[in-house]
């Protein structure tokens, strides 16, 4: 097994990630957004013969002027075929490649539950993993509404009836900033903290071009001509991420979440994406958020958890 590290072969990193419904944190387009905000990004691709079978991106930051971190979130990304034991060894092999030297830590946050399956069997977890919510978009109107969980559905139903009107923003609208700005002010308020100002923008950019597989789409929920609520997904290979979603007294009063994510999973579907990944689910200290990605007819994805290699 062979690896290439640092300028890899974009076309052949995203076909293996669209393959294997990679997360966002490993598509080639995040680690460029995050390049082009100034920071670190290093890349390792395997190949076994003239296949690639493994890719790992890492985020690379200095802590306290000496100890260097670099994290792998939602990878690395393995090829179905490769045993545990070729896991396992390139596992090794990438985080010997990193070349970070001794004051390092290098980190791996696997997409799959069992630890096994990404060669990790035996290490232990410096960091439990976490569940995500992932709707499954595959079948017809139909199918889709028959998976919404009966509360949820009615709060669709009465969405529908309603006065709001769905719109489609397009990628360059000012509409964007403005819910990007509706977010921010939503970290400050709450106290809690997202990707990196810009990133959205650099993303965005990076989809105008050819072959970076980088898309988006935003939803807006409007009652007359004032917006209520809008939510932003990030369309990457054959998944899709919820990234942002805002709404106002008026647009919760008449169900403008249930609405806009109910159209965005018609459209997604539509334009071949099969999974929506919703995030995470924190039954304690956001319960009402957790019963609504649940009642979207999402189910419940865990991770193994975050260790060092």
């Amino acid at each position: 097994m062979g690896l290439i590290w640092g300028a890899a072969d974009r076309d052949a990193w995203q076909a293996l990630h669209a393959r294997q419904a990679g997360g966002i944190q490993q598509h080639w387009a995040y680690g460029e957004s995050l390049q082009r905000l100034g920071l670190t990004i290093a890349r390792g691709m395997l190949r076994l013969d003239d296949d690639v079978v493994g890719l790992a991106q890492f985020g690379v930051r200095r802590v306290l002027g000496v100890l260097r971190i670099a994290h792998a979130g939602n990878g690395p990304v393995f090829a179905t075929g490769l045993d545990a034991g070729q896991r396992s060894a390139a596992i090794a092999g990438l985080a010997r490649a990193l070349g970070l030297g001794r004051a390092r830590l290098v980190l791996v946050s696997p997409d799959e539950r069992d630890p096994a399956q990404t060669g990790l069997g035996g290490r232990r977890a410096l960091m439990t993993g976490q569940a995500t919510v992932l709707v499954g978009l595959d079948g017809d109107d139909a199918a889709l509404r028959a998976r919404l969980k009966a509360k949820w559905r009615n709060s669709l139903v009465n969405a529908e009836a309603s006065p709001l009107k769905i719109i489609t923003v397009g990628r360059q609208s000012p509409q964007l900033d403005w819910l990007l700005e509706r977010d921010r002010e939503q970290q400050q308020r709450r106290g809690y903290t997202a990707l990196p100002a810009g990133f959205v923008t650099a993303w965005r950019d990076l989809g105008a071009r050819d072959g970076t597989g980088a898309d988006l789409l935003m939803l807006r929920a409007e009652l007359g001509r004032e917006p209520v609520g809008a939510m932003l997904f990030l369309l990457h290979g054959r998944r899709a991420t919820y990234h942002v979603g805002w709404s106002d007294d008026r647009g919760r009063e008449h169900g403008a979440h249930n609405l806009l994510l109910w159209r965005a999973m018609l459209m997604l579907r539509d334009k071949g994406i099969d999974a929506l990944d919703l995030g995470g689910v924190d039954t304690q200290r956001g319960a009402g958020i957790a019963r609504f990605k649940l009642g979207s007819g999402g189910e419940v994805r865990w991770r193994a958890g975050t260790y060092s290699i």
